[in-house]
């Protein structure tokens, strides 16, 4: 049974694990999209690849089973409350 949240409560993890993906890649997406621009490639990738990262983060990934991933399938983001 999915746990009923109003928000990620693991958003930091997720986006160390975000961080931890586009480090890894950056450079050969980079050379393959011919972008050189560290930060325009960053905001590309995520344009990209984002949606990825997150269902890989929240269908695999989460320890917290959660009725987020709902909600990520209908806004395109995880919601969250300040950090």
């Amino acid at each position: 049974m999915c746990k009923k949240v109003e928000y990620c409560i693991h958003l930091p993890l997720y986006l160390k694990f975000q961080g931890e993906i586009i480090e890894e890649h950056l450079d050969s997406y980079m050379y393959f999209r011919h972008i050189t621009d560290r930060m325009a490639a960053i905001i590309s990738f995520i344009d990209e690849y984002g949606w990825l990262m997150r269902e890989c983060w929240c269908k695999k990934t989460c320890p917290e089973v959660c009725d987020i991933w709902e909600e990520t399938i209908k806004f395109g983001h995880l919601k969250h409350k300040e950090l």
